[in-house]
């Protein structure tokens, strides 16, 4: 994501606090993919926002009993 693109209006990114949603789809390169697929966020789990840096970065979700923090542009490729 880049300072001219918008994230899609469906992505984690706009999770409100405390928030969940479903993956749907994982959308990026295939490494970015890979990793965030290695890490539980896979299509049809359930995520739940929690904290944010304090500056909107990184992001901490939950994700099968565990919290995983990512940075924006990782998040913006789970698609819920």
């Amino acid at each position: 994501m880049n300072a001219h693109t918008h994230p899609p209006a469906n992505s984690a990114l706009n999770l409100k606090h405390g928030e969940d949603g479903v993956i749907v789809e994982l959308r990026g390169d295939e490494s970015q993919i890979l990793a965030l697929m290695q890490l539980g966020f896979t299509p049809g789990t359930t995520i739940s926002r929690r904290q944010a840096g304090a500056f909107g970065d990184p992001i901490s979700y939950s994700v099968r009993g565990t919290r995983v923090a990512l940075r924006r542009d990782e998040a913006v490729c789970l698609i819920l």
